[in-house]
């Protein structure tokens, strides 16, 4: 259980972008069927919003990652501790 106590990680909460309310193009396209297609006075914005939700899910993946690193320092300091009291 102290382990638990020791453990490093903030444990972020991740808060998804409701694309429902951020991108209503993106939102709108996705009810379309494939015939009614996107038209050109629609891709700027739907870019903008394709790049919101990207940078949404880069911001996500840093964290993770960071996360990664943390818990893999982490379990080699542990590592090193057991080794140390083996010799």
């Amino acid at each position: 259980m102290s382990e638990l106590k020791d453990c490093p990680l903030q444990f972020h909460d991740f808060k998804s972008v409701d694309h429902l309310k951020v991108c209503p193009r993106y939102t709108a396209v996705l009810a379309r069927s494939e015939d009614d297609g996107i038209g050109i006075e629609e891709l700027d914005t739907l870019q903008l919003e394709l790049e919101t939700l990207l940078s949404s899910a880069s911001r996500r993946l840093l964290v993770l990652e960071a996360e990664t690193q943390i818990l893999t320092d982490w379990q080699d300091k542990k590592g090193d501790r057991r080794f140390l009291k083996l010799g």
